[in-house]
């Protein structure tokens, strides 16, 4: 079809691009994975049961707490929040696999994020249909500056 006084198709006028599709498992909307495109690999992103990191989200923190050793920004006049986020896979063993930055609001960080994560514990793993799944987790980090008078 076309838009009213337009010979240009609706669907054209769009600028499509085309790009990777999440696959959904048709049988249980619940477990959402896609296919890894190095080893073809399900990646869940939603799961009847989701890891955890070992006493919950209070112990992450507490994780995050004592593991970070982060240096003080310099050359930074106002206050400001920056927030760096990591996707790490974790395994059916609850391992993790592998790990990228999604966003990296702080470059010089990025060794200090990665030395934290490699000391973490073992997760418990997630569970699809009663089967242990690899999932892919989003960590979020925020740094705070804040301006001294």
């Amino acid at each position: 079809f076309s838009y009213p006084g337009s010979s240009k198709n609706a669907i054209d006028s769009l600028n499509l691009i085309t790009a990777p599709i999440r696959v959904i498992q048709p049988k249980n909307m619940k477990c959402e994975f896609y296919l890894d495109s190095l080893t073809n690999e399900r990646i869940y992103f939603n799961s009847t049961k989701h890891p955890e990191f070992p006493n919950g989200q209070e112990g992450l923190l507490d994780f995050y707490k004592t593991n970070t050793n982060f240096t003080p920004l310099k050359n930074v006049y106002s206050d400001t929040t920056y927030i760096s986020q990591v996707a790490i896979i974790i395994n059916p063993n609850g391992r993790i696999s592998r790990l990228r930055f999604i966003k990296s609001a702080i470059p010089s960080y990025e060794k200090a994020i990665l030395s934290m994560i490699k000391k973490m514990p073992l997760w418990s793993v997630g569970i699809c249909e009663n089967h242990q799944i690899s999932y892919e987790v989003i960590l979020n980090f925020r740094f705070e500056s804040k301006q001294d008078f």
